[in-house]
This record gives C-alpha cells, sequence and structure tokens, in this order.
C-alpha cells in the first residue's frame, strides 16, 4: 500500500511517497501535493479534471506532472480533492539515429472543485516541483517543492 510524508527541509517542502509501482506512487506525490495546498476536506468533490505529460524520463515526468498540477491551481483556479487515478505508459525507440531511449507519458485523474467553492482558506501556494535532490524509482519518489 503507498503513502506519502513530508521531510525536513529548510526553506521548501519536500515530499518522500511511495506505492507500489510507478503509477502508484505518482499518485501518492500527487496527492502530498494537494494536502499541502489545502485540508481535503474542504475540498468539494464537485467536478473531474486531470493533467497529460511527456518526458524523456522519470525524473522529468515526475516534475512535469507536479508543475501541470500546480499550473491547474494557478491558471484555472483548481484544487484536487484526490486523486482518482495514473496511467503511465513508455514508449521505446525503435529506429537507428533516433536521440532517446524512449518518452514518457504519464495521464492523472483528479476529482476536487474551484477555488471560489471551497469554504476554507488554502494553506500553501507551490510555485514549483524542483529537479533538487530529485530521487524516482518505481516504488519511491523523493521531491522539493518551491514554496
Amino acid at each position: 500500500m503507498g503513502g506519502f510524508e513530508w521531510l525536513e527541509h529548510t526553506s521548501d517542502v519536500r515530499i518522500r511517497a511511495w506505492g507500489s509501482d510507478l503509477d502508484e506512487t505518482i499518485g501518492q506525490v500527487s496527492q502530498a501535493l494537494w494536502c499541502l495546498v489545502a485540508n481535503p476536506d474542504d475540498v468539494l468533490a464537485e467536478m473531474d479534471f486531470g493533467v497529460t505529460v511527456t518526458a524523456q524520463d522519470r525524473e522529468e515526468l515526475v516534475v512535469n506532472v507536479l508543475n501541470e498540477q500546480i499550473l491547474l491551481m494557478d491558471s484555472q483556479g483548481l484544487v484536487a480533492k484526490e486523486v482518482l487515478s495514473v496511467i503511465t505508459v513508455f514508449s521505446g525507440a525503435c529506429g537507428v539515429g533516433e536521440a532517446a531511449a524512449g518518452k514518457f507519458r504519464a495521464e492523472v485523474a483528479l476529482r476536487g472543485c474551484p477555488v471560489s467553492s471551497m469554504a476554507a482558506p488554502l494553506w500553501r501556494y507551490p510555485k514549483a516541483a524542483t529537479y533538487h535532490d530529485l530521487t524516482v524509482t518505481d516504488r519511491e519518489i523523493a521531491v522539493t517543492l518551491d514554496i
């Protein structure tokens, strides 16, 4: 079973998440992001929304997934109560002379509401997920958020 925790950090927020596979682990780190933003009990389950990102490796995939979710909050005023599903796909390169070994894609489905529907204010406003001390495996992610 997956989970997450917040780790000590001097000025930013550090998250360690774990799961049985990459999908569950990305789901856990995404849930941790939203739990930093607001109390899930204050977020209404009014609508479904999500993000889809691509990346050249797992590290870029995790940073892109988190940053796209932060962008949803900043640009569309949406806050997630829960992560409904995560689907990751890897497509390997197969031709001679192709640049990278392949490309990762992640689709994250979320349920929540507009910030304007919440009765309580947001707790924190993360600016971005960073590559600082980033570690990513299928079963564990440690990432730092710039607050």
